[in-house]
């Protein structure tokens, strides 16, 4: 499993649209069985979602209880269903925001 940065870096492929979030999401299966494809990238993607939505857009979203997951199958599962269920509550300023933020972590111009 490769991580975000690594994803990024190697093809210069960087997050700026929902389509290329969607396409790395792909990478943390919803059938893992190993805590090595289920890692932070997807806990930082669901918090930073979370923040932005209530700093600027005054939306507050239930954080997901990461420390509840006791599997890595569903540490992926609920992350993405987090994601994909609240991104398009964001405004287009707060998404393109929070697109290229999540950029400016990964990915080095």
């Amino acid at each position: 499993m490769k991580t975000l940065q690594q994803y990024l870096l190697e093809g210069k492929n960087c997050i700026k649209s929902i389509d290329d979030l969607n396409k790395f999401l792909e990478q943390f299966p919803d059938d893992a069985t190993s805590w090595r494809d289920a890692t932070g990238e997807v806990q930082d993607i669901c918090r930073t979602l979370r923040e932005y939505a209530e700093e600027y857009d005054g939306i507050k979203l239930e954080a997901v209880n990461f420390r509840s997951i006791k599997k890595p199958s569903e540490w992926n599962k609920k992350a993405k269903e987090f994601i994909n269920t609240n991104i398009n509550k964001l405004s287009k300023h707060t998404l393109d925001r929070f697109l290229k933020d999540i950029n400016d972590m990964f990915c080095e111009e």
